[in-house]
């Protein structure tokens, strides 16, 4: 199955969309971003089975040097598509400690299937309804 990951203003990784078919190889300069992109695929799955709290703190530690040094106060931007479906994690982060606000969206074939603020207590949905802890 393939699939897309997109990242943006992480670490050495200022824009990367990457879309692996096969056998890849990842290639580049020391502090490129190579390791980088491999530790998202691991956030990914942890963000998925635990928490992205955990997730986060379990594969990059604290947020010290976590937001590319071009980006200003642009989120931090992980994104991963299968087919028609997208999920989209954007961080915050702040000082040296994983206390950071996560807006989280959820697409089915383009269109909002939901989205979690960065508070993380409520779900929107196209329609306009809401539902506490729903997500």
């Amino acid at each position: 199955m393939s699939f897309t990951l997109r990242v943006e203003n992480l670490r050495a990784l200022r824009k990367v969309e990457w879309a692996p078919e096969g056998v890849c190889a990842l290639v580049g300069a020391n502090g490129a971003g190579k390791t980088t992109l491999l530790m998202v695929l691991k956030f990914l799955k942890l963000a998925f089975d635990r928490s992205v709290d955990q997730a986060f703190e379990q594969v990059f530690g604290s947020s010290r040097g976590l937001r590319h040094r071009q980006a200003g106060g642009e989120s931090i931007c992980i994104e991963l598509a299968v087919r028609d479906r997208r999920w989209q994690l954007k961080l915050n982060p702040h000082g040296a400690n994983i206390s950071y606000p996560v807006s989280e969206s959820y697409y089915e074939a383009g269109e909002l299937a939901w989205a979690r603020s960065s508070s993380g207590d409520f779900a929107e949905f196209p329609d306009g309804k809401s539902a506490q802890n729903t997500v």
